[in-house]
């Protein structure tokens, strides 16, 4: 259930993928997908040495076939079970480098080893240069570079002639036993130590966890004891990403980063078209959609003083908390998180707005109609989910009444251009970016943008920045195959509730040519929303009791419907109504329902991790397996021994 198991296809390993595996043997650094290898360039000498004498053993074989994989994305792929590349298994090539490190301390130097070593580990180095070059001319288009990678290959041979030729002295000397041990501390901690000091000052942020001190700002909510989530679009340091403050906070979120994201959060977002920056490992929200917002009980929403956020619909001011406020003028690229501000040797802080939903919906609600996946997939993607509020998504026909959704229609907008070439089905944007821009006239309404099929025909991964006089938002494109496992060339965009007035949005695109289909923009009407959520609120679990392994409730209700839970499909639940075992429906594409009949219902729903049992006993058997075979082992050196007495005797 993973929101990784999508594969993103076959891939090769582009320059730079080989550069970052490469460069990791010779220096500390984690490479693309977690590869870490030796990170010391002395000792990644004395293994080639190692590695390129006369003897064999085991630990060279072993080395060899770790080293080689790395740079075998199919491994990479196929080790995580077919879900994405993954390269955390190159930890393991840290044990044969020890066992060969000692091994090498213990024997003799092998003069021709270490000449074979030394031309190896200059081949190496030069192939690291031309990896350079070529991923700056992947990134670049720059022909020239790809010319002069090609010229230092060409002027490899003769230096490595020389190296033939000569015999360096020196290098023994370096790797003779009085000094390897000195040499290889010295190295090691320097790598070490300048690898921190890059952390600390270029690589990442210095502010680290204190950025999620303020534990206490959030009293106002924490003391609520319903079930309800909470959403926000600006996280701590800046980031528009890593939502992951939810947990710091310890408030329950409808944002996670790489942490407690189900796969199937993955097919609602795609499914509805919810803007993204996570795509498929983590997910920010639901960009503020009422009918989203309202199924997965949004409660509250956090607005940060220094952000442009119009307030969501049904949405009032509840309380008013401070954060520590993040500097605006100083952003780290390389983490893409942004520092504290601090006025001298104290830390700045600033308001924070916590609006409560007039719309919101308790948790366990039911439905009385459905409509099927495959009816709303020739609607707009707005008009899906306004769907959401008068029926349930279901994959099949069932036994209550049927839905018949009403979609809404997209309008035309009238485009002025700066620095754009607009023509029908192409875009192109000027140096330093362009700009389309057209006015609507709002009234009770959320306003949508919607770009269909966009793609960039020069690079795969670009942003798009949708913005009002009230509020900005971006879409970051993926290419599929890039760095996440689908594409998502159709845009829709919230940029917030108005009353009513006009407004002029605008569009920013990157330099660049890009195709797409149609651009539209939507104005959903919010009139019916409070009423439909009223509706739904009519009939929820109540005596709601949580537990380590699921949750209970009662319902009662006059006609058959389903109940819906807002939960991630999992095949780890199991359902109980009235102690009786019942099938749980994936249910709004992602998440989980039970049909009821009419009356008195008491539901339980119990959760097992899948896999857990046969996971313990195949554990348990190994654990048996291990001390037979150890007791074995004994046995067999208490009987050794027994014959080696007697025979002394």
């Amino acid at each position: 259930m993973s929101s990784r198991t999508s594969t993103k296809g076959f891939l090769l390993y582009n320059a730079y993928d080989l550069l970052n595996y490469l460069l990791s043997f010779f220096v500390p650094i984690v490479g693309r997908r977690y590869s870490s290898t030796i990170g010391n360039f002395y000792i990644f000498f004395i293994i080639l040495t190692y590695v390129l004498n006369t003897r064999k053993t085991l630990f060279k074989t072993y080395f060899l076939i770790l080293a080689a994989l790395l740079f075998l994305p199919f491994f990479g792929y196929a080790i995580n079970g077919f879900t994405y590349i993954n390269n955390r298994w190159t930890f393991l090539l840290i044990l044969p480098a020890a066992l060969i490190l000692g091994r090498f301390m213990e024997e003799e130097l092998d003069g021709p080893a270490l000449n074979k070593a030394l031309k190896v580990f200059f081949i190496l180095i030069s192939l690291l240069a031309v990896l350079a070059l070529s991923a700056w001319a992947e990134k670049t288009r720059n022909i020239l570079l790809i010319v002069l990678a090609a010229l230092f290959l060409v002027c490899l041979f003769p230096v490595l002639t020389f190296i033939r030729k000569r015999q360096f002295k020196m290098t023994g000397k370096l790797f003779s036993s009085r000094h390897i041990y000195r040499i290889t501390l010295i190295s090691s901690f320097l790598l070490v130590l300048g690898f921190g000091f890059a952390c600390t000052f270029f690589l990442t942020t210095s502010e680290g966890l204190s950025a999620y001190e303020d534990k206490s700002a959030f009293s106002d909510i924490s003391s609520d004891d319903s079930f309800f989530r909470i959403d926000q679009n600006k996280y701590a340091l800046n980031s528009d990403f890593l939502g992951n403050d939810g947990l710091a906070h310890g408030l329950p979120a409808v944002h996670y980063y790489n942490t407690m994201n189900n796969g199937y959060v993955n097919d609602v977002i795609k499914f509805f078209n919810v803007s993204n920056h996570n795509n498929t490992i983590g997910y920010n929200g639901f960009d503020e959609r009422s009918a989203l917002n309202a199924i997965n009980h949004v409660k509250y929403m956090l607005v940060r003083e220094s952000e442009k956020q119009p307030v969501p619909y049904g949405f009032e001011l509840y309380a008013t908390t401070e954060l520590q406020k993040s500097d605006e003028s100083r952003f780290n690229n390389y983490t893409q998180t942004g520092y504290l501000e601090y006025n001298g040797q104290e830390k700045v802080y600033e308001k924070v707005h916590i609006f409560r939903n007039e719309n919101f919906i308790n948790f366990g609600f039911v439905y009385h109609e459905y409509v099927k996946n495959e009816d709303l997939e020739n609607l707009t993607y707005v008009g899906r989910e306004n769907a959401l509020l008068s029926a349930v998504i279901l994959e099949d026909d069932c036994g209550l009444p049927k839905h018949e959704p009403l979609d809404l229609e997209p309008l035309k907008p009238e485009f002025e251009s700066e620095n754009i070439i607009f023509e029908p089905g192409k875009i192109i944007s000027g140096s330093g970016g362009g700009l389309l821009r057209f006015t609507v006239e709002a009234e009770a309404a959320e306003l949508y943008v919607e770009i269909l099929g966009l793609r960039a025909l020069n690079k795969k991964q670009f942003t798009v920045f949708y913005e009002t006089e009230y509020a900005k938002k971006e879409e970051r494109n993926y290419a599929y195959g890039t760095y996440f496992y689908y594409e998502n060339p159709d845009h829709l965009v919230n940029l917030g509730y108005y009353e009513s007035g006009i407004l002029e949005v605008r569009i920013h695109f990157e330099e660049g040519e890009y195709e797409f289909s149609k651009i539209n923009y939507y104005l959903n009407p919010v009139a019916e929303i409070q009423e439909k959520a009223a509706k739904l609120n009519s009939e929820t679990l109540e005596d709601l009791k949580f537990n380590a392994s699921g949750f209970s409730g009662k319902i009662s209700l006059d006609a058959p419907g389903m109940l819906f839970i807002s939960l991630p499909y999992s095949s780890g639940f199991k359902a109980y109504v009235n102690g009786v075992r019942t099938e749980i429906e994936k249910a709004n594409v992602g998440y989980m329902g039970v049909f009821l009949d009419a009356g008195s219902h008491e539901v339980e729903f119990v959760y097992e991790t899948p896999g857990m049992k046969v996971g313990l006993l195949v554990s348990l058997m190994s654990v048996g397996i291990l001390l037979t075979l150890g007791l074995m082992c004994i046995k067999k050196k208490a009987k050794v021994r027994d014959e080696t007495n007697q025979e002394l005797l």
